[in-house]
């Protein structure tokens, strides 16, 4: 009788011309049903079998006509993100709905601060999104703008929400999937798929990178200075940082940003992705809110582990995991990101017969052992495996 074999991964430590000011990066609707569902990592979906506990706490404070089930939906997805990411920092989230017009974009986000030069902070003259900055300098870093008494250390993106971490405004003129099954509907926007994705903008995966009449520009503030994100941009084979390359607000740069030909260089990104560096989205047509802060969406389509990043969502499409490059992306910028290891290869569901020779594939945020046990769909218990890997993908036959 053929028989379903089931994977639990059970973690086992065996070992000047430009200004680019308020910058709100976008997630953009694609009226194109797509019948995709990525599940939720497995960190999450078998926390109780791992037995993981998170102290990383998330507060929501919801505008006043944020609809109920949306709000069951957003507090979801932010359970999902407390399982991946680690910081003794609350991380605080002001949710806003509001029409942002029936043809628009499914919802837009940012960091409410960028901060530098901040207690432990791992680079001098670099921004950090507040929340990460807060997670490394052990304190609160929120504080009102003083127009009469600029810091230069402090770049206001949303100086109304400056006592939250992460703003969040959805698009009340959407018609959204408020279920956290993953079966979104035809014709509807699956909601926790735009939180997950909105939250990771607010986390860092956020660049200053600007573009107009041909000329690039990057930095925020008078000082036009990089955020951590922007370092980590590379071009081509020749994995020439851009901000290294390129000379700020020059045509080069400008030619270079819609390139198509961009990617992350950061070493977690790409020890994460199975083809080397992740492609980064940069269309020959400048896309303000789209262009170089989202994962390439001809690579990574609806139905890729990593496509919660790319710039669009379409229809009866969910995604409710961020994808292993993004984990590595977030370790690069300095999250701590928990263990998660995903199963590349055999998809879920796959039919194994007795005496044929198959491979198991997964990939890991921790260069480190892990124990595979293998159990049928009734609940036999098959074998154990102890997984010595020396790479962050790993294989056994």
């Amino acid at each position: 009788m053929k028989k379903i074999l089931v994977f639990f991964i059970l973690i086992a430590s065996l070992s000047g011309v430009v200004v680019n000011a308020q910058r709100i990066d976008d997630s953009e609707a694609e009226n194109i049903n797509r019948y995709t569902k990525v599940p939720p990592p497995e960190i999450f979906t078998n926390k109780a079998i791992l037995n993981k506990t998170t102290n990383t706490v998330i507060s929501v404070d919801f505008s006043q006509i944020f609809p109920g089930q949306a709000q069951f939906a957003f507090v979801y997805a932010m359970n999902i993100w407390k399982e991946i990411i680690n910081t003794p920092q609350e991380i605080k989230v002001k949710a806003i709905w509001k029409g942002l017009g029936v043809n628009k974009k499914l919802a837009e986000s940012s960091p409410s601060i960028f901060v530098k030069n901040f207690s432990n902070a791992p680079e001098s003259d670099i921004f950090y999104a507040i929340s990460l900055a807060e997670t490394f300098s052990g304190s609160n870093l929120n504080k009102e703008k003083d127009p009469n008494n600029p810091d230069v250390n402090f770049h206001f993106i949303d100086e109304d929400n400056w006592q939250y971490d992460i703003v969040i405004t959805f698009n009340s003129d959407r018609e959204w999937y408020y279920g956290t099954d993953g079966n979104t509907e035809e014709n509807e926007y699956d909601f926790v798929t735009t939180a997950l994705h909105e939250f990771c903008h607010g986390l860092g995966f956020f660049d200053s990178f600007g573009y107009n009449a041909d000329i690039g520009s990057w930095g925020l503030g008078s000082s036009n200075t990089a955020t951590i994100f922007d370092k980590y941009v590379i071009q081509g084979a020749g994995n020439n940082v851009i901000i290294n390359t390129y000379s700020n607000n020059s045509s080069a740069l400008g030619g270079a940003l819609c390139c198509d030909n961009l990617f992350w260089g950061g070493q977690n990104g790409y020890y994460m992705n199975l083809t080397g560096y992740p492609k980064i989205y940069a269309p020959v047509s400048w896309k303000n809110g789209s262009s170089i802060a989202h994962w390439d969406e001809a690579t990574y389509q609806a139905g890729n582990t990593n496509s919660l990043m790319s710039p669009k969502t379409g229809t009866a499409e969910a995604i409710h995991s961020p994808g292993e490059i993004t984990y590595g992306l977030l370790k690069d910028i300095g999250w701590n990101v928990s263990r998660i290891v995903t199963v590349t290869s055999p998809a879920t569901g796959s039919i194994w017969k007795k005496g044929t020779e198959y491979s198991i594939q997964w990939s890991d945020t921790e260069e480190n052992d892990l124990g595979i046990s293998l159990v049928t769909n009734e609940g036999i218990f098959v074998c154990y495996i102890n997984a010595s890997v020396l790479s962050y993908i790993g294989k056994w036959k």
